[in-house]
């Protein structure tokens, strides 16, 4: 018993493996790894058996700050600008396929959009700068579209926060800054909003 095999995009079937079947005819065959969508057929003597399609997803990692940090928001009116960097892999290296770097939105919907987008490099590792303009709670994930005869796939979905934005109209001290047990502290604010608006 032969297992023949082509790879989507070429011409030509190969043996991959030879196998001998059971009394009952049964036959358990272990390819090596396939790298791109295939077809496969069994034959057996003058017998051959119906072709088999196998698709391949790609394994996509993403690499940020670690899981569950505080990123910066994006500066505005003049301040600095704070790109956060997001590296990633693709195996097979898949060069040359858009990846993107979606956010779900909105959180725990399973609905993704698109932040950023690249391209997969020769060595199989992409990146992203992105800058964050909206606080609070995000989901991010890297997606590879469908490429080279290979299945879409996706990565592990990070969870950050992103900050709150400073405001330096807005100032609190203490006093004393050092107290024993017990002691009562006195706390001193400037808030930019008007005369009597409660804090929060």
């Amino acid at each position: 018993m032969q297992i023949f095999e082509r790879s989507a995009g070429t011409a030509g079937f190969t043996a991959v493996a030879t196998v001998l079947s059971g009394a009952d005819g049964s036959f358990t065959a272990t390819l090596p790894p396939l790298e791109t969508n295939s077809f496969l057929y069994a034959r057996a003597g003058r017998a051959r058996s119906p072709r088999v399609a196998i698709k391949v997803a790609p394994v996509v990692t993403l690499v940020g700050p670690a899981h569950g940090a505080v990123l910066p928001l994006a500066g505005r009116h003049g301040r600095p600008q704070t790109p956060v960097t997001f590296t990633g892999t693709v195996s097979p290296s898949d060069a040359g396929a858009i990846v993107a770097l979606q956010r779900e939105r909105p959180a725990g919907s399973g609905s993704w959009r698109r932040v950023a987008v690249g391209r997969v490099g020769e060595d199989g590792r992409f990146s992203f700068s992105h800058l964050f303009r909206t606080p609070g709670a995000i989901v991010l994930r890297a997606f590879v579209h469908r490429h080279a005869h290979r299945l879409p796939a996706v990565s592990e979905a990070l969870s950050y926060d992103v900050a709150q934005a400073d405001n330096p109209s807005l100032t609190i001290s203490l006093s004393p800054q050092t107290v024993a047990f017990g002691g009562a502290v006195t706390i001193s604010a400037g808030s930019p909003a008007r005369p009597g608006a409660p804090s929060r």
